[in-house]
């Protein structure tokens, strides 16, 4: 089996020029649809675990482990902001993983 960075390599910079080092938004719009053989219709039976919805604890010990510095989220929210949340927000981002856990959807707000 091929590592992925590999197949990546060879594929997707396939219509590079020697010196050219990226892809431009219009290579990547117009490049071949990329398909996957053997690829499962679905997911397979030993592959589903059941997981309990995340705790408060859970929640708040794994903002502590997020690295400072790094750039935010797409909301805008760093790890810093997180961090500095206290409880209140902790609860808060309890709240919203644990909807988008129970609905398989994000929250708007």
């Amino acid at each position: 089996m091929v590592p992925a960075h590999h197949w990546y390599k060879k594929h997707l910079h396939a219509g590079l020029s020697p010196r050219q080092h990226s892809i431009t938004p219009e290579q990547l719009l117009n490049h071949f649809p990329v398909t996957v053989s053997n690829l499962p219709a679905g997911p397979r039976k030993d592959d589903v675990q059941h997981c309990s919805v995340p705790s408060l604890t859970e929640v708040s010990a794994t903002v502590k482990r997020l690295r400072n510095g790094k750039a935010p989220g797409l909301c805008g929210i760093s790890a810093e902001m997180l961090k500095a949340s206290g409880h209140a927000g902790m609860q808060w981002l309890t709240d919203v993983i644990v909807q988008a856990w129970n609905t398989g959807e994000i929250p708007l707000d």
